[in-house]
């Protein structure tokens, strides 16, 4: 009767280069929050929680350890400075994709102790967001992004013949070797196949986390597989509801215009970013 839709956003409105001309940080920001829908309509939250960062090089961070960062406008909005992580053939956005990450992480707790309503999280669960609490309350997480190779070869042959509606069995999987997480997952069709399109069009993947130890009991084992049970069935009618077809949106089928419409409204509280270049360069 009542799910929390939640998503986070970010955007990397300007790479700030070193002396040789290659990119050593970032301005950025990133913007997380939720909407209720009920059968009285959809709800977006008052205050969504909002991050912005100066992304710097390790050999900046001495000097800056202790300075806050300002944007140069009469509102004074503030930017946390932040090292840039090593490695990677992009550091930039791996360093902003694990601040999204952790501001989501943050944000699913406060709504989970809350306990308002059912949440449905865009995107993969990762370690350390709350772990599945009941067909009541979730959360689960829905992955737009579906590939092939990922799937275990006993279902691919299974999802590429379900009807819009119908989800997989699920199976367990390990977050990573050796941690106490795991990931129960199953796949989801939410629109009718396309006889000329790609088989795996308008298939999603429902993930949730569970403590290892408590799916090594056995009576605890068969209680969580039921609720998930409960949980995957009430978000696959619920997301197999919310498509449209012939609908034009970016990423669609996948992308559920009711989830496309909150990445959009968090997208809003994005600052101007040709307006923060002009005020870096001067010329406001």
């Amino acid at each position: 009767e009542r799910v929390i839709l939640m998503d986070g956003v970010r955007r990397i409105h300007r790479r700030l280069c070193d002396e040789y001309g290659s990119a050593a940080g970032c301005i950025a920001e990133i913007v997380v929050g939720h909407m209720l829908w009920s059968e009285k309509g959809v709800i977006p939250c008052l205050n969504p929680q909002i991050r912005r960062v100066l992304v710097l090089p390790t050999f900046r961070m001495p000097k800056l350890k202790d300075i806050e960062a300002y944007f140069p406008s009469p509102m004074g909005f503030k930017f946390d400075i932040v090292e840039l992580e090593s490695g990677g053939e992009d550091s930039i956005s791996k360093t902003v994709d694990n601040l999204l990450l952790a501001e989501e992480g943050e944000y699913l707790k406060k709504l989970f102790l809350k306990g308002e309503a059912f949440i449905l999280k865009d995107g993969t669960m990762h370690p350390g967001f709350p772990s599945f609490a009941g067909h009541l309350h979730g959360p689960i997480g829905l992955v737009k992004r579906v590939l092939r190779e990922h799937l275990p070869e006993d279902l691919l042959s299974l999802v590429i013949k379900l009807p819009k509606g119908a989800r997989t069995p699920f199976y367990v999987a390990y977050v990573r070797e050796k941690e106490d997480i795991l990931r129960v997952m199953c796949y989801l069709r939410i629109m009718d196949p396309d006889p000329f399109g790609s088989p795996m069009m308008g298939v999603v993947r429902l993930e949730t986390l569970v403590k290892r130890v408590d799916f090594e009991s056995d009576e605890e084992r068969d209680r969580l597989k039921k609720e998930i049970s409960m949980a995957f069935d009430m978000v696959a009618g619920f997301a197999s509801s919310m498509t449209i077809k012939g609908c034009d949106l970016p990423r669609t089928p996948e992308n559920l215009p009711i989830v496309f419409s909150l990445e959009k409204w968090l997208s809003s509280f994005f600052l101007p970013t040709d307006c923060l270049n002009a005020f870096l360069k001067g010329g406001v």
